[in-house]
């Protein structure tokens, strides 16, 4: 008899102890009571921008991200609990979120992060839950360069669950998570006209083959495309002298003219350079600065080929002289009109598209 007690009282134990277990262990999974998928509302602030460096893909910004979801295991009376709402900080926080279920999201496109991350829990009394971290990081961004520098970019801070597919959590970026959404006022950028925020959602596969969500909420940004007047445009202007003046100037030496079109094919190399130093991808892309250089050793080839031809004196290629001298007056302005209409019309291009758009 004591022996069967002792036995019915172990398993008695033992059954409260699993028991216990269990509900300790629960609020860590994701509620069962509630929607399936489960929505998390998503917003983020941009509190300020260290730097672009393109030539990295890398954007240094400082940024809040907001989470909200609701677990209604976490209601409470607030009459009860002296309080309208629990607050949980740093710390606190962080061990808050190791014992009850979270989302666990991440940004898949952090690439480093400065300081350690600020994080603030906020409980309602319904059970909603409000996750803020503030953190200070690179992100890893692509421009496109195909309309530089007249271009707009949109660089995302693009945000997933490292643990629930699709089925099980659904990522919100309604009106109300898009109004919350800003970019703070004191975010200033010499090289970029900041337009806004966006948001688009996209599914990924993960390593378990199922569908996971993302929310990539892009910073929208212009171009000031002033900043490169000195930098590359006004440069080049003042290469492309030289083979004008050669149609403008009458230069008898074919010797003399060489020398002044190898320079400027040379200075147009240390302009192409100095640009592909600081944005390799410009010179390598379809777009208005590569063209511009085609277009220059184009000329300087075509200017070269007719300096010891047509414009060489001393050759006879035609018997008729006058002749001769009208296709020399012709090829005076030919060629510099054909080379200025396409290097306007290639400028001017992306700009039409953009305010007609």
């Amino acid at each position: 008899m004591t022996r069967f007690f002792c036995l019915t009282l172990s398993i008695g134990l033992l059954w409260m102890q699993c028991v216990f277990t269990c509900v300790a262990s629960d609020l860590t999974h994701i509620p069962d009571k509630a929607p399936q998928p489960l929505p998390v509302a998503m917003s983020l602030s941009v509190l300020d921008i260290q730097g672009i460096r393109e030539n990295l893909n890398i954007m240094a910004a400082t940024i809040q991200l907001r989470e909200v979801w609701q677990d209604p295991r976490l209601a409470f009376d607030p009459i009860r609990e002296g309080v309208d709402r629990l607050i949980y900080a740093n710390q606190d926080a962080t061990l808050f979120l190791e014992q009850h279920w979270n989302p666990r999201l991440v940004i898949t496109n952090l690439v480093n992060t400065t300081g350690t991350p600020e994080v603030g829990v906020v409980v309602q009394p319904d059970g909603t839950v409000t996750e803020i971290r503030t953190l200070d990081g690179g992100f890893s961004i692509h421009s496109d360069y195909s309309d530089f520098p007249f271009d707009q970019q949109s660089f995302p801070i693009d945000i997933a669950s490292d643990r629930y597919d699709r089925t099980k959590l659904m990522l919100l970026y309604g009106a109300d998570e898009k109004a919350s959404s800003t970019i703070s006022r004191t975010v200033d950028l010499a090289q970029w006209l900041l337009l806004g925020l966006a948001g688009n959602h996209y599914t990924s596969a993960g390593w378990d083959g199922a569908s996971y969500e993302h929310l990539s909420i892009h910073l929208i940004v212009r171009r000031n495309t002033l900043q490169y007047a000195p930098q590359i445009f006004l440069p080049y202007l003042f290469i492309m002298l030289a083979p004008l003046l050669i149609l403008v100037i009458r230069v008898d030496d074919v010797f003399q003219k060489a020398t002044m079109l190898s320079g400027a094919a040379l200075a147009t190399i240390a302009l192409q350079f100095s640009v592909g130093t600081s944005l390799p991808e410009v010179v390598l892309t379809d777009n208005i600065v590569s063209r511009m250089f085609w277009f220059a050793y184009g000329f300087l080839v075509v200017m070269l080929l007719l300096s010891i031809t047509i414009y060489n004196t001393t050759l006879k290629l035609l018997k008729d002289k006058h002749l001769l001298e009208e296709l020399r007056v012709q090829l005076n302005w030919i060629p510099a009109a054909l080379f200025l209409v396409l290097l306007a019309g290639t400028i001017l291009a992306p700009m039409l598209r953009r305010t007609f758009s």
